[in-house]
């Protein structure tokens, strides 16, 4: 009998690998074409066959990122590092999505972490000298990607980075040297034509620029097909804008070609061109109604014209085909915040700290919105995970303080009160709540000392931005008889 299990174990075993690896391969092919939503899709399936495929956490990581969705790669890939931490290319992904983010001093952590880690590893030198680029330290970009060329001299992007940096710093001879260099290993690279034909430019160096640009366009852009190569040639380069100005044309000539129409669809959206791509993509959608892809673009495309029905409306088809995904439950809330559904707008608030429970920002907001639909208890417990990383933002404190006193609990009220007014002694408005707290705590002598703070700050206020629910002279009297009975 347990033979016949380990048989049956051993069967399933394979049984899953057999299915999961073609699944696998064929989704890095999709990320050499740049097929980013199949792709992600393909590793996806993967992993709900094998949950501990570090491989495939990886892909889908560095398919998030390429697909632009940088905060779901770092999540992905963070997974990936606690399945098997001696993947450098791990550090590599979540280091250029912190980059995608403009997180810079994370990158940088990231990009030390890694070194530490697999010392001598060539990719994270790379990625270090791009860090440095973009924090405007030039010359310890080239320190490290003369570093990155020592330990690799045939791969093509230690050149390119090696061509930024001396572009950056105006040594254009040697921004052009490097670039050739890289264009030797990988001629491919449209991208990399363009810079070199830009250091051309900027050199004036007519001839050689007028060279590296009809690599770049190739020959008539007038003619339908050149157009179409020169499109497909900038969506490949990730130029995106430049990819849909030249689509556009060609797809009103063809309008049947789909398969176009959708990488133009996709080109707008990439490049931000919300407003434009949101009626090609709802044609495209009515001929391929559970796409994934289309449906996510759409959604996201809706909220960010601040279409927000739309958004929501197609967040909601999205759900019956598809997982939403962290960058998916952001822009819901958002949505739902912007038409005043606090209530859903919560509920895709609690969804994002599932998935990212590390995120304080996340439950700030979530402590708001609580506190707009009276949910005292609940506001309390999100601005208590908030002040666990951010002791120093007063309307933090303050508005926990207004929390704590909706629910009577003054002792805590008062203290709230007394950080946020340490950290912004001249606002009135804290004097006064922590005076009412006091009051609740029949701690008169305090109430009034707080209250006449903040009768002098009233006074000598330019701006009397406190407006108090209860009459502040009644009140004041309330306190001296107190005071006086004590």
């Amino acid at each position: 009998m347990k033979r016949n299990l380990l048989f049956i174990v051993a069967g399933l075993t394979l049984t899953s690998l057999a299915v999961a690896q073609p699944q696998l391969e064929r989704g890095k092919e999709m990320l050499k074409e740049a097929n980013y939503p199949e792709a992600i899709q393909l590793f996806e399936n993967v992993i709900r066959f094998d949950q501990k495929n570090d491989q495939a956490w990886f892909y889908l990581s560095k398919a998030f990122y390429l697909a632009k969705m940088p905060d779901s790669a770092i999540a992905t890939a963070n997974h990936a590092l606690s399945l098997n931490d001696e993947n450098g290319d791990t550090y590599v992904v979540i280091a250029q999505s912190q980059l995608a983010l403009k997180s810079y001093n994370e990158a940088f952590q990231t990009a030390k972490a890694g070194l530490k880690a697999m010392k001598d590893y060539e990719p994270l030198d790379r990625v270090l000298g791009q860090i440095y680029l973009m924090m405007d330290s030039t010359d310890a970009a080239t320190i490290a990607f003369t570093r990155a060329q020592d330990m690799s001299t045939t791969d093509p992007e230690v050149y390119e980075g090696l061509g930024d940096a001396y572009g950056k710093t105006g040594v254009t001879a040697l921004a052009i040297l490097n670039y050739k260099k890289s264009i030797a290993l990988d001629s491919t690279k449209s991208s990399l034509w363009y810079k070199l034909a830009a250091t051309y430019q900027k050199d004036r160096q007519w001839n050689e620029a007028a060279n590296a640009f009809q690599e770049v366009i190739a020959l008539n852009p007038n003619n339908d097909s050149a157009r179409l190569e020169l499109a497909d040639m900038y969506y490949r380069a990730h130029y995106y804008g430049l990819a849909a100005k030249w689509y556009g044309p060609y797809i009103e000539k063809h309008p049947d070609d789909k398969e176009n129409a959708k990488k133009y669809a996709e080109a707008l959206y990439l490049s931000h061109q919300y407003k434009e791509f949101v009626p090609i993509g709802l044609k495209l959608v009515k001929n391929d109604p559970k796409s994934a892809s289309l449906l996510r673009m759409i959604a996201y495309a809706g909220v960010e014209t601040k279409d927000y029905n739309l958004g929501i409306s197609y967040y909601q088809q999205l759900k019956q085909v598809d997982t939403l995904k962290l960058d998916d439950w952001k822009k819901l809330s958002f949505a739902y915040l912007e038409t005043k559904k606090d209530s859903l707008a919560v509920d895709a608030m609690e969804q994002l700290l599932k998935m990212d429970s590390t995120n304080t920002l996340i439950n700030l907001q979530a402590a708001i919105t609580y506190m707009q639909l009276r949910q005292w208890d609940k506001a309390a417990a999100n601005f208590e995970k908030r002040l666990r990383v951010d002791t120093t933002t007063f309307s933090v404190f303050y508005n926990y303080g207004a929390c704590l006193s909706a629910m009577t609990d003054f002792d805590r009220a008062c203290d709230a009160y007394q950080k946020a007014i340490a950290l912004r002694p001249d606002y009135a408005g804290t004097y006064y709540n922590l005076a009412a707290s006091y009051m609740q705590l029949k701690d008169w002598s305090k109430a009034r000392e707080t209250y006449e703070n903040f009768i002098k700050l009233e006074d000598t206020s330019s701006t009397k931005s406190w407006q108090s629910p209860i009459n502040s002279l009644d009140w004041y009297t309330s306190w001296t008889r107190n005071t006086r009975m004590q």
